[in-house]
């Protein structure tokens, strides 16, 4: 398999593409975003075998680590 490259995705868009945007920003505001998002998967040289994600917004007591190959929905929210 081809290295992969690292990429960093932020949540800072949050649920931007079900909400309008704040008018000020204008009717296209998230379409850059939309487009990135979108040709991700494109623009690897393979599809990936796995996914690394970090989160800064983990609640728990010691560091954390999944190995689920699909976590349940209730470990990707803090209680």
């Amino acid at each position: 398999m081809p290295r992969q490259p690292t990429i960093f995705l932020s949540h800072g868009g949050g649920p931007c593409f079900w909400m309008e945007p704040p008018r000020r920003f204008g009717p296209h505001a998230y379409d850059g975003l939309r487009a990135y998002l979108s040709g991700v998967l494109a623009s690897l040289p393979a599809r990936p075998r796995a996914i690394l994600m970090v989160s800064g917004h983990w609640e728990a007591a010691l560091p954390t680590v999944s190995t689920a190959a699909a976590p349940p929905a209730a470990a990707c929210s803090a209680t």
